[in-house]
């Protein structure tokens, strides 16, 4: 987690604003990018999106002090902490109910994001194999 949190997150970010200065200069200079090199770029953005998305869900939704988070919730005492890293999930059992600290859309957002990052590095792979036939 704090690899991620000092390396991964940065560089993602910085990866993410160099493809979105690419995007803005290469129509400046009138020339074409290949199909492999936009496939690569969405891979790369789609993987540099999903890091945040990742770190940040971890980094917001583990609960600092189990014993308070289910009063917080109005959802009695605290019981017990299920928690998981992939896919982030922290599930705390209390009294009355059961508790996701995890927002909804953050899981089906994170698995489309790596689907989006597989499918455009194949489509990536068959554009340049294409091209160099």
């Amino acid at each position: 987690m704090i690899f991620a949190m000092t390396v991964l997150f940065p560089v993602s970010l910085l990866i993410l604003v160099a493809l979105a200065v690419a995007a803005v200069t290469i129509p400046m200079r009138k020339r074409r990018p290949t199909r492999s090199t936009v496939f690569i770029a969405a891979s790369l953005a789609s993987l540099c999106i999903a890091i945040p998305l990742y770190v940040g869900t971890l980094f917001m939704s583990s609960p600092l002090d189990t014993r308070y988070e289910c009063t917080r919730f109005g959802a009695g005492e605290f019981v017990n902490l299920t928690e998981s890293l992939f896919p982030p999930s922290f599930v705390l059992e209390c009294t009355e109910r059961t508790v996701q600290l995890v927002p909804a859309g953050a899981n089906p957002a994170l698995l489309l994001l790596i689907a989006a990052t597989v499918g455009f590095a194949v489509a990536a792979i068959v554009a340049h194999r294409k091209s160099i036939r």
